[in-house]
């Protein structure tokens, strides 16, 4: 029987961060966890576009999603159907029910995309991850074809009708999802973690 205790998914929430930022931010910080400076996966969310809920998750994807018989690698179609399962529970959280639209990713409402998906591999570690629009103002999106797709549109939770939900809010619901999604504990940022990432983003 095994007494191995399960590894954690430590989040922190950084309020909102420009865009420039948040790329240094979550290089900085997966380059620690690549090195072995930074001995944990983690997951950082923040607030981007008016409203817009981003969590980056940085975990090391051999260890969290292994590929039977390849020692060392791990499963990206996996951790993109995982990073969908938490973010349709932060949806259903805030009391919406969304779904997949194969063979896109994100998470959708009808035709309309409520949460979106950006993944990025290097050094095995992940960077980028999913962004899910709270009280974004979808008129950033006016001149924009969602995901290149003919007819898709964007939707947001406080289109939908959801009240008093903000990014904030929604973080928590967003990391426990993720985290059940990989088979990961969500636990609180441990201190090396807020120092990284209040170091990058200054």
């Amino acid at each position: 029987m095994s007494t191995e205790a399960p590894r954690a998914l430590h989040h922190v929430w950084l309020g909102a961060v420009p865009h420039a930022d948040a790329r240094a931010l979550q290089q900085r910080v997966a380059h620690a966890r690549a090195s072995g400076e930074l001995d944990g996966d983690c997951l950082l969310l923040l607030e981007r576009v008016p409203g817009q809920l981003v969590a980056y998750p940085i975990v090391r994807l051999a260890d969290a999603l292994p590929i039977p018989g390849h020692p060392g690698q791990g499963d990206v179609v996996r951790y993109v159907r995982a990073l969908e399962e938490g973010m349709l529970a932060a949806a259903a959280a805030a009391g919406v029910t969304a779904g997949l639209r194969p063979p896109y990713t994100g998470i959708w409402v009808g035709d309309d995309k409520l949460g979106a998906i950006g993944v990025k591999l290097a050094r095995g570690v992940t960077q980028h991850g999913v962004a899910i629009n709270v009280t974004t103002d979808l008129r950033w999106f006016a001149e924009v074809v969602a995901c290149g797709i003919p007819g898709a549109g964007v939707t947001s939770l406080e289109r939908l009708g959801v009240e008093g939900w903000t990014p904030q809010r929604l973080a928590p619901e967003l990391a426990d999802g993720i985290a059940a999604a990989l088979g990961l504990t969500p636990a609180p940022a441990d201190r090396r973690l807020v120092d990284l990432a209040t170091h990058a983003a200054v």
